[in-house]
């Protein structure tokens, strides 16, 4: 059926009542845009009468829109204070995480010698390794003496390192055993080891 409806400009648009869905998503029909065809007479009707099931009621619309706006708003709140509940967990413990995190660059700058010594003994054997590779390909006595002084120099090295730790680590133990045992002349020269007298 032949059907037509009232543009912005009062100019009377043909349409078939088939795409009437199109044109209300296109706007271009609205609830309450005036449609006419012959068996209304010479009454033009406003569309959502004509044809209610294409226009959803506008407050139940209104509803939809408002629900749809306000979720997000919802959700970005609920967000913020899931985010504030479990930073507050960390920041509660600040002060030990900072404490932490300054041991950790002292014992970092501490160990930047012993880092620094790997490295050393890491490139000499580097070394052998290629002096080595070089002695194999060519066959050459210089390449092999190479190889064989820097196999030599990592093992000394590493000799000399291990030598300095154990004295380090015995000079320790020595000057634990005599602190304790200071500790312990001091406290039996103030008497704190004498015994009880009796109680009669």
């Amino acid at each position: 059926m032949q059907w037509f409806y009232l543009d912005a400009n009062r100019q009377q648009i043909p349409f078939d009542e088939n795409y009437l869905q199109a044109l209300v998503t296109e706007g271009r029909v609205q609830p309450n845009t005036l449609v006419w065809n012959q068996s209304l007479g010479q009454d033009w009707q406003p569309a959502e009468r004509i044809f209610p099931n294409w226009f959803p009621d506008q407050q139940q619309l209104a509803e939809t829109v408002a629900a749809r706006t306000a979720a997000p708003k919802r959700l970005n709140e609920d967000l913020r204070e899931l985010v504030r509940d479990l930073a507050s967990y960390i920041s509660a413990n600040k002060g030990w995480i900072k404490f932490v995190g300054v041991m950790m660059f002292i014992g970092g700058a501490l160990t930047i010698p012993i880092g620094l010594l790997n490295i050393w003994l890491g490139v000499i054997l580097f070394k052998a390794a290629n002096s080595a590779v070089m002695a194999e390909q060519t066959g050459t006595k210089e390449s092999l003496e190479q190889c064989l002084y820097e196999v030599g120099r990592y093992f000394k090295i590493s000799g000399i390192i291990v030598l300095i730790f154990m004295i380090l680590y015995i000079v320790g133990i020595v000057l634990f055993f005599l602190f304790f045992a200071g500790a312990l002349a001091a406290a039996a020269g103030s008497g704190a080891f004498e015994p009880i007298p009796d109680q009669l």
